[in-house]
């Protein structure tokens, strides 16, 4: 069985679980391959693609700035958010390459397919892994921050080119989140003919475990973790607000993630840090992870954490409350409640080590690669069915 995944991006929180969805299929005997637009693949990533291989990198080029000139054009004099178009100048369903498979699998895919030529021209069953609700929506990517009023019409006439677009079309609708999977199903832009599935992100628990460190603190170390810091979907205003009720000369709260302005001083920031090795040195640091979330989907993060043993504590949104049990691997607290935030991290550092324990276990028992590709390939075997 031969599978292509195709994501915009190398980084980013969905570029990272499209390619350890990908590695855990390679691993299991499939034929996967992966095909990013941008960014330079790690050469012991096996069967990874960019678009460069198949056309000339100045077309490439042009391409995708153009893409970029004619989604924005949709924000002149508007309010601006994340927000993009359903349209690509890309023609990937042109490509032998992608012809060749037996399954395509789009991930995050904006600016980079072109969703009613790929779906009109593909006679391939299709699998698209959700990571935020961009590919049933018309245009955004998440509420928070969406202007309803401004790009009310854009949102419904690019939702109808989507809706169009999937009504012929076999789909495997994949959601890590049960909250994103019922999000979509509501929605009414996949066709009646789509698969429903929760299938979460997987992780290499080999390489995010517990593990001791030669660093000695006599501080409990509090972590904070997103590629952008400041995004208001993030919460970590809640994070600030909370630290002032703790006992700051007890802990270290650490910020790791592109630099936030308004980051107070009685917090650290570390920056943003590519080495998985060096994550993996924060996460086992740490004596808990806080994700003060107001909107998300599976974070990333999270399943990292508590591969490594780290409780977490979040709001109760989205995902996240799939990921947490209360007193169990971590605490969950009511949205935007500093105070509740506060007394969850006060929790988990009193009941450490009963919390990591089972943190770990949680992660082995939901994200391994083993468990995450055999839902897959069952999956594969129903759309070639």
């Amino acid at each position: 069985m031969r599978v292509l995944h195709i994501n915009t991006n190398i980084g980013g929180g969905a570029g990272a679980a499209a390619i350890r969805i990908h590695k855990a299929l390679y691993e299991s005997g499939v034929d996967s391959h992966i095909l990013f637009l941008k960014g330079k693949p790690p050469k012991n990533l096996h069967n990874a693609h960019t678009l460069k291989e198949f056309m000339p990198s100045a077309f490439v080029y042009f391409l995708d700035k153009l893409n970029r000139l004619l989604n924005y054009r949709f924000q002149i004099g508007k309010q601006k958010c994340f927000f993009n178009s359903p349209r690509s100048l890309f023609r990937l369903h042109k490509l032998e390459f992608v012809k060749s498979f037996d399954i395509i699998q789009l991930h995050w895919v904006v600016k980079f397919v072109d969703i009613p030529s790929f779906f009109k021209k593909l006679n391939v069953p299709v699998v698209w892994t959700m990571h935020d609700m961009n590919p049933f929506s018309g245009g955004l990517h998440y509420l928070t921050d969406f202007s309803e009023k401004e790009y009310h019409n854009l949102e419904q006439k690019f939702r109808k080119i989507k809706s169009k677009a999937y009504s012929h079309a076999k789909i495997g609708v994949v959601s890590p989140s049960l909250w994103l999977l019922n999000e979509a199903k509501k929605s009414g832009t996949f066709s009646e003919n789509s698969i429903f599935v929760n299938i979460k992100n997987p992780i290499n628990l080999f390489k995010y475990s517990p593990g001791e460190n030669s660093d000695t603190y006599t501080e409990s170390l509090v972590l904070f973790v997103a590629e952008k810091s400041g995004d208001k979907r993030k919460g970590i205003e809640y994070l600030y607000k909370a630290v002032t009720l703790l006992e700051q000369d007890k802990m270290q709260f650490v910020v790791m993630g592109n630099p936030d302005i308004n980051c107070p001083d009685y917090v650290k920031q570390i920056g943003f840090i590519k080495s998985k090795s060096q994550m993996v040195h924060w996460y086992r640091k740490a004596k808990v992870f806080v994700i003060p979330s107001i909107e998300d989907n599976l974070p990333n993060t999270v399943v990292e954490s508590l591969s490594c043993g780290t409780p977490v504590v979040g709001f109760d949104v989205g995902g996240i409350k799939e990921m947490i049990t209360d007193k169990k691997n971590g605490c969950l607290v009511p949205a935007k409640d500093h105070k509740q935030l506060a007394d969850g991290i006060k929790y988990v550092l009193e009941n450490y080590s009963e919390l990591s324990k089972s943190a770990r276990e949680f992660a082995e028992q939901n994200f391994s690669y083993s468990s995450i590709s055999a839902q897959y390939k069952e999956l594969y075997k129903q759309l070639l069915q």
